[in-house]
């Protein structure tokens, strides 16, 4: 008997895309309504020279900013992005790419 592979769903579906170190994903909701692009820095060598002295702090949110390329970190300075969004939203964001990266 032959085997059927199951379909891929949209919910299967990969939300953002990988290309040179960096995951890219468009319209991420704020909890504001505004929906903005995030890209997250997802190749440890193109992380900024202070991620590893945040880690040995264990300073979390400052991890979670520092994963952002300097482009998102202004766009969501720039539409009153909040900690409950960097808590929420972007760190949902920042788990989907570390997890493509890692598949690649």
């Amino acid at each position: 008997m032959a085997e059927t592979k199951p379909k891929k769903t949209t919910a299967d579906a990969p939300k953002g895309k990988l290309a040179d170190g960096i995951y890219t994903e468009q319209d991420v909701e704020l909890r504001n309504g505004r929906k903005v692009p995030i890209e997250v820095i997802v190749d440890d060598k193109k992380l900024p020279a202070t991620y590893g002295s945040l880690l040995a702090e264990g300073n979390g949110p400052a991890l979670t900013i520092a994963a952002l390329t300097t482009k998102t970190r202004r766009i969501l300075d720039f539409t009153g992005a909040t900690m409950e969004d960097l808590d929420g939203a972007v760190a949902e964001v920042i788990m989907r790419g570390r997890e493509m990266a890692d598949k690649a």
